[in-house]
């Protein structure tokens, strides 16, 4: 993912010294898949590799309290992903 990669080398020129709860945010960004996250019963399809992998991102940026905007080119592929997300959150 190349933002997460400017990310990196944006903190490593920085050279700033960031906290055990920023390391951990960052972390959690770049691997979705590290928190447990149970889908919904009423979810009736099967997610795709790809659909799990940002179902698991957009439940990391709710787990943080984060806003999240799809432009109208990721919408497709990220349609069933957010539509479970809904799901459980209701």
């Amino acid at each position: 993912m190349k933002s997460f990669f400017q990310i990196d080398e944006m903190i490593s020129k920085e050279k700033a010294k960031y906290g055990k709860q920023f390391w951990r945010l960052l972390n959690r960004l770049k691997n979705p898949e590290e928190l447990e996250v149970e889908r919904p019963d009423s979810l009736q399809a099967e997610l795709r590799d790809y659909q799990n992998y940002g179902f698991q991102w957009l439940k990391t940026l709710h787990y943080y309290h984060q806003k999240l905007f799809i432009t109208r080119d990721q919408l497709l592929p990220e349609f069933m992903s957010g539509e479970t997300h809904v799901l459980l959150e209701d």
